[in-house]
């Protein structure tokens, strides 16, 4: 399985605030995830809410951080 590292933007919806990142595209994820220090220098507010995490190995059910965030293409 192939899965692609591509160029792109996240962007704060609400300041417009942006940065150049690479993300990694799985097409089988439910969620997409970022690093808190990301989130940080964008200026995303967080919410807390019960998330339940599936591995190929593990499951894991706990009180996680969240935000909202918009993933632009460089073209």
């Amino acid at each position: 399985m192939v899965r692609p590292i591509v160029a792109a933007k996240a962007r704060n919806a609400d300041t417009g605030k942006e940065e150049l990142i690479y993300c990694l595209i799985d097409s089988g994820a439910n969620r997409d995830y970022i690093s808190t220090e990301l989130a940080d220098r964008l200026g995303l507010e967080r919410s807390y809410g019960v998330m339940v995490l599936k591995t190929a190995t593990d499951v894991s059910r706990g009180v996680r951080p969240m935000v909202s965030m918009m993933l632009e293409s460089i073209d």
